[in-house]
């Protein structure tokens, strides 16, 4: 009898090693495609395969109004079934927690404002716009139904004046927020968008004191092929977390200016290093604002902003924001967040804009890989043919060194951001960028013009000026395409410039 048992009891046991053997090998995923669930209410989940190939953090799924739940609206996603911890926004990029099998995330909802709140008007058989608001909720959540129809508008005037509201959440389902929507609200500070919008502007706030804006994904991503768009800078960011980082800000000078691989060689891999140059038609300090909460005191930012030219018009202090800069986080609408708007002029009519560009793009998938930027942010192919010694584009406009290169009203602004990343506890300093010899005035090309010019910038800037404007000036040969755009040798040798400039500043590797 008791052998029997003994029997029974090895059998038992082997087959429960089968079952969960099982079930691991079928949860296992060990290849650079992953599984990520989202679940909704009850059954209702939704599962994606995400190529991490390109990638590594993958991208929350947009609103589209697959996920539902009646009478809520969703905020975003969780980690776990409670909702609590880390909200990840749709569109918002995440770390995968799960390792080497699916990962699993849960809808977080949150139950919409009463329908009897508001005032609605008919447009077209399906829609109705919201025209008034009668409630006194500190927080709004806009319904994406009222009864059977779909909430697609607010009025003009719909929530003027309202003395209680400090948060509004715009579901996605809105595609048109018209004039003075919103217009005089005293108290309203944060508001949530998303981007398959089709109309708002800056004076849909008119005259409320916004601070927080929160972008989210309402479409498939549009942006994800583009040069000039950062989420691989943004996980090069979040993946050195916690080393000591080399993080170049700029505008395209150091996106074709900075060898990120040669620069870790030259300080001896003590520093991790970021290339955030970004493009002459985004605003370049929002930049510096946005990653300043994910700065450290490990960390060394070199500013080189474009000072000079009409395309440095945004870059070197403006606080005017652009369509151009929400392309630049459309694929790392995390950092938006990061940064008080009521600092920036333009932000709603530059988003408006953003988002009619984007809806006559074709539709792309979530993990379609970035072909232009490599894992550091830098550009993955530059030329290595030189151009003719005499070479100018001449579109910048003639360069030119003294005090009217930034304009005065624009360095408040620039010395406010400065002070912002310095107050995370980074070393901050300021270089020039790269620029053709053949593209500087003459009047400029000479001792006195160099020396007074680094004197004034040392003295007009909120932080340490590193290297000598004479030796950010090259010949014409190592420029691409314009005449700050290096090519691959070129950008050799502004590469190991900077590095010899912080070394001399006794920041890296003596």
């Amino acid at each position: 009898m008791r052998k029997w048992m003994a029997i029974v009891t090895v059998l038992a046991l082997m087959f429960s090693l089968v079952a969960c053997s099982g079930n691991g090998d079928s949860e296992r995923e060990d290849g650079p495609i992953r599984t990520v669930k989202y679940h909704g209410v009850d059954d209702d989940s939704h599962e994606t395969q995400f190529d991490t190939t390109y990638w590594k953090m993958p991208f929350a799924r947009e609103d589209d109004g697959l996920l539902t739940r009646d009478g809520y609206v969703l905020l975003g996603y969780s980690y776990n079934r409670r909702g609590t911890g880390e909200l990840i926004r749709p569109g918002y990029k995440y770390e995968l927690k799960a390792q080497n099998k699916p990962q699993h995330l849960y809808c977080v909802w949150k139950k919409e404002t009463k329908a009897s709140d508001f005032t609605v008007e008919e447009v077209g058989l399906e829609d109705v716009y919201i025209t008034a608001y009668k409630g006194h909720d500190k927080v709004v959540y806009i319904p994406r139904k009222i009864g059977e129809k779909n909430v697609t508008g607010i009025a003009t005037g719909a929530f003027s004046q309202n003395e209680s509201i400090r948060e509004v959440h715009i579901t996605s389902s809105v595609l048109t927020v018209e004039y003075e929507a919103f217009a005089s609200c005293p108290n309203l500070k944060t508001v949530t968008l998303y981007d398959n919008l089709e109309y708002i502007s800056d004076l849909s706030f008119e005259g409320s004191p916004i601070q927080t804006v929160r972008l989210c994904a309402g479409q498939a991503p549009r942006y994800m092929q583009s040069l000039a768009t950062f989420g691989k800078k943004y996980e090069r960011l979040m993946q050195t977390e916690g080393e000591k980082r080399l993080i170049f800000l700029a505008g395209s000078n150091l996106q074709y200016g900075v060898d990120c691989d040669y620069i870790q060689t030259l300080f001896q891999n003590e520093y991790a290093a970021v290339n955030f140059g970004t493009d002459g038609n985004m605003t370049v300090a929002f930049f510096l604002d946005a990653i300043s909460p994910l700065l450290t005191k490990k960390d060394v930012v070199v500013f080189a902003p474009e000072q000079y030219g009409p395309y440095a018009y945004h870059v070197n202090g403006n606080n005017e924001m652009t369509a151009a800069t929400f392309q630049g986080i459309a694929t790392c609408y995390n950092l938006l967040e990061n940064v008080n708007v009521s600092n920036y002029t333009g932000v709603f009519g530059a988003i408006a804009q953003y988002c009619r560009v984007a809806a006559n793009m074709p539709a792309l998938s979530w993990d379609e890989p970035n072909k232009f930027l490599d894992e550091y942010g830098d550009l993955k192919t530059l030329t290595d043919q030189m151009n003719s010694p005499t070479y100018r584009k001449g579109a910048n406009g003639y360069f030119h060194f003294d005090d009217t290169v930034i304009p005065a009203d624009f360095i408040p602004h620039l010395n406010r951001v400065i002070d912002t990343a310095k107050a995370s506890g980074a070393t901050v300093v300021f270089t020039y960028p790269s620029v053709n010899r053949n593209n500087v005035e003459a009047s400029s090309l000479n001792e006195s013009a160099f020396t007074a010019y680094n004197n004034w910038i040392a003295k007009t800037v909120h932080c340490q000026l590193i290297g000598d404007v004479r030796n950010y000036i090259y010949n014409g040969e190592y420029f691409y395409n314009t005449d700050y755009h290096l090519n691959a040798v070129g950008r050799k040798l502004h590469t190991k410039r900077l590095a010899a400039d912080l070394i001399a500043a006794n920041i890296g590797v003596k």
